[in-house]
């Protein structure tokens, strides 16, 4: 699908709509920018024409020989004892799908990390970003799964860059 809108109630509506290479996902409140080229990190969030996040999207951020995105909410997955954080930017995450959860709607992707990838092998990952429509509230569920059948010791979490009130601050 390229847009879609989900009525909610009588008071609002959830807009996905395809934007050039990122999707476009507006609650009537906030609007939100993703790419599933981009590590499916939200690098956009709009509330009342002011940019929340801090984000160089499409480019790389000065220490991409560390961590390739830097900006947005991205989820990302650590080897530990190793100088390096996995964002998939080698990998294609799933266009995104529009979910429900108790009156939340969310943008949902998934990930198969390839059995070969020596550091994380056959890690099976979904990023859902949640928000109610005509909400100020943003919820970002991450979940790694293991399907190795073997143990594996990884650290995984969600970055999170907020736009400062002075850049001079970065």
């Amino acid at each position: 699908f390229q847009s879609v809108a989900i009525p909610y109630r009588k008071s609002g509506s959830i807009i996905l709509e395809k934007e050039n290479d990122y999707w476009l996902y507006d609650n009537g409140v906030m609007s939100f920018k993703s790419s599933p080229s981009h590590g499916a990190s939200l690098f956009s969030a709009v509330v009342n024409s002011e940019e929340l996040f801090y984000s160089k999207y499409p480019n790389k951020g000065a220490y991409s020989w560390y961590k390739m995105f830097v900006g947005g909410i991205s989820p990302y997955i650590a080897v530990p004892n190793v100088w390096e954080f996995h964002e998939f930017y080698g990998n294609i995450w799933t266009e995104p799908e529009l979910i429900t959860n108790n009156g939340w709607y969310g943008l949902h992707y998934k990930l198969d990390s390839p059995e070969n990838d020596f550091r994380l092998g056959n890690l099976h990952t979904e990023i859902t970003y949640f928000t109610r429509p005509e909400s100020p509230l943003l919820w970002a569920d991450l979940s790694i799964t293991n399907k190795s059948g073997s143990s594996a010791l990884i650290e995984g979490g969600i970055s999170v860059f907020l736009n400062p009130i002075n850049e001079l601050m970065w």
